[in-house]
């Protein structure tokens, strides 16, 4: 009897991305007012692209807004650590997002309330007392801190808003491994977009400022 040849599968990364997302999902979103509103649906490639689904989620919450590309989902990761879901996060099969709760947020919003607290964090580092340290609060904030910075326009209003002296000022300061590390970890993922490597390029003194780190003895760039 001759064996039956079965066709072979393609069931590589780029093959899965082209079958898309379909994913029950439930978004919150806390009004001005402090009221918490939910909306429980589907996200799918079939009916909308990444910003379309946002595009609904804003009608759906009565958000005035002139530009969509403002408002992110936020999501907690496996270490509970809040991060913005891209549409990259969608496409990947390997990620199971399904089932779960994010939170509409805004990026202008979230970049304001961001930088005052860098800004916090900075001038304390710079004072004698500091010692180079800052609180274990200030030090997980920066987890949640890095997971914003994937967002485009969230880092757009950081470097606007003069962020990227400030994180430079934190990792010139700071002495412990754990806070440098993580302010190490958030200039990596700022520098994803043009806007940081823009500042690292075009601002005096700022390269010769980075090169200066790289024999810092406790971080590696």
């Amino acid at each position: 009897m001759e064996s039956l040849s079965l066709p072979s599968i393609d069931i590589s990364h780029a093959a899965l991305e082209e079958l898309g997302y379909n994913l029950d999902v439930t978004v919150e979103y806390t009004c001005p007012s402090g009221e918490l509103k939910k909306w429980e649906g589907t996200f799918s490639s079939e009916i909308e692209d990444y910003e379309g689904h946002i595009k609904t989620l804003l009608q759906h919450f009565d958000i005035k807004t002139t530009d969509a590309r403002n408002f992110i989902l936020q999501h907690e990761d496996n270490k509970k650590r809040k991060k913005y879901l891209l549409q990259k996060d969608l496409l990947n099969p390997s990620k199971n997002y399904g089932g779960r709760t994010f939170v509409l947020s805004d990026q202008t919003v979230d970049a304001k309330d961001s930088l005052v607290k860098l800004k916090k964090i900075s001038n304390w580092l710079q004072e004698p007392e500091s010692k180079g340290a800052t609180n274990m609060k200030d030090v997980l904030w920066f987890l949640d801190f890095e997971g914003m910075l994937r967002g485009e326009v969230f880092v757009e209003e950081f470097v606007e808003g003069g962020g990227m002296p400030m994180l430079m000022t934190i990792l010139e300061s700071s002495r412990k491994d754990n806070m440098t590390k993580l302010a190490v970890s958030c200039l990596y993922t700022a520098c994803e977009y043009e806007e940081p490597l823009e500042y690292l390029r075009e601002t005096e003194g700022a390269m010769e400022r980075l090169f200066k780190l790289i024999y810092k003895a406790i971080i590696k760039i």
